[in-house]
């Protein structure tokens, strides 16, 4: 008769623990694509930590072809917007300084003849006062942020550059994403809820003679991870995913999940790597390997806990972001002879969809944007991008009927609005 253990080794898989990610114990660790991003986006004390982490493995380190050349299409872009934001912090403060000026020259105490004598002083001081912290703010932002990110990626690169997996052949890509297709339609893992992807206008790459589908990029990085780990010399039983993939609660194709708790690698991603190349799959976030690697304190982990979920929220798709609003079109088309007869109109779109085109300052228009996002798709919040109005309303009304034909048309909005977020958002 068959030993249980060994019909179903997946299931009796040894805990990850601190000495598995030494150099001591051979095991291949792997990371993603969103590890090496998040050095060059997060606060330098954080991106600090991380580049200590990959320090301490480095001998242990696989980064697959498809990881690095995603890194390299999506870096510049992250450099560009840091430096947008940048500028956008120095626009708001000399905005701040003119608008300090403006309210100096407005006082309407004295007589238009007493004004210049009694401003010219205060505004001496004001001039000096902004050139003054325009400096402070110019080496502030070269020694804090410039230098140290330009040192801490140059770091970066030494650690990985001869950690990269060789490049594929078309023939192979085309081989997976053939695969993939039967299945993503079966819902087998990586990559099956990534499908959302092949509606962006990148979503094929290009990269000299080669080219991908992005939505199978999980699946092809997966297929590189299980051919090095059967081939490479490394005598660990582990192997070891180090992402932040599966982060985000509608992202169940990585790992298994209970309540919205994690319960550990998808269960066929185990049994596959363990089929192919006889090792153990373990799947850590990126803050859990920074803290296990670096041996960090609750204190600290709760430092870099505060930068990393700062930084994952603000990361708003624009294609989700329109997906949203085409939802709160699609439903006050429908529903627009109730929106007049309450008298509301198209308030909850048109309003929405005007201050995103017309609002030209950055600094709002991207506050605005994460309002959005936050209130439309997380769960505790969704509902008021569309029935704050209706709410109000039913406050103010003092006729019981029409408080109840406001709380009729307020659950129906969240039925259906529910029901569309289910079919629609990935």
């Amino acid at each position: 008769m068959a030993n249980l253990k060994e019909l179903f080794p997946e299931f009796y898989q040894t805990n990850l623990n601190e000495s598995d990610l030494s150099g001591q114990n051979g095991n291949l660790i792997v990371f993603d694509t969103n590890y090496l991003l998040d050095i060059i986006q997060m606060p330098t004390t954080v991106s600090k930590k991380y580049i200590e982490a990959l320090e301490k493995v480095k001998d242990n380190i696989y980064i697959p072809y498809l990881v690095a050349l995603e890194f390299n299409f999506k870096k510049s872009s992250i450099k560009k917007d840091k430096i947008k934001k940048i500028k956008n912090y120095k626009d708001l403060v000399e905005q701040s300084v003119a608008s300090l000026s403006d309210n100096i020259k407005n006082i309407d105490l004295v007589d238009t003849k007493e004004l210049e004598e009694f401003t010219k002083e205060i505004l001496e001081l004001t001039k000096i006062y902004s050139k003054n912290l325009t400096n402070l703010i110019e080496q502030k932002i070269d020694s804090i942020i410039t230098k140290e990110e330009a040192g801490l990626y140059e770091k970066l690169l030494q650690i990985i550059e001869s950690k990269i997996g060789d490049k594929y052949e078309q023939e192979w890509i085309t081989q997976v994403e053939a695969e993939g297709e039967e299945r993503y339609e079966q819902q087998i893992p990586p990559g099956f809820t990534d499908t959302s992807k092949e509606n962006e206008k990148d979503s094929i790459r290009r990269y000299g003679d080669i080219k991908y589908q992005r939505k199978y990029g999980d699946l092809i990085i997966w297929k590189d991870i299980i051919e090095h780990s059967k081939k490479c010399d490394m005598v660990g039983k582990k192997v070891i995913f180090i992402t932040n993939d599966g982060k985000s609660k509608n992202k169940t194709d990585l790992l298994y999940k209970v309540n919205g708790m994690i319960v550990g690698p998808h269960i066929y991603l185990m049994n596959e790597l363990q089929i192919q190349s006889k090792k153990e799959l373990h799947i850590l976030n990126n803050l859990r390997f920074v803290q296990l690697v670096n041996n960090l304190s609750e204190v600290e982990m709760n430092k870099l806990k505060t930068s990393s979920d700062q930084l994952y929220k603000v990361k708003i798709p624009y294609n989700q972001i329109e997906r949203e609003l085409k939802f709160i079109e699609e439903w006050n088309s429908k529903n627009s002879d109730l929106d007049w007869e309450l008298g509301i109109g198209n308030d909850g779109y048109l309003f929405k969809k005007e201050k995103i085109n017309k609002d030209r300052n950055l600094i709002e228009k991207e506050a605005f944007l994460q309002q959005l996002h936050d209130s439309h798709v997380y769960e505790q919040n969704k509902e008021e991008i569309i029935d704050d109005i209706l709410i109000k309303k039913f406050v103010k009304s003092k006729n019981p009927l029409e408080k109840k034909q406001y709380l009729d048309y307020i659950d129906k909005l969240r039925y259906d609005e529910d029901k569309y977020l289910d079919e629609n958002i990935d």
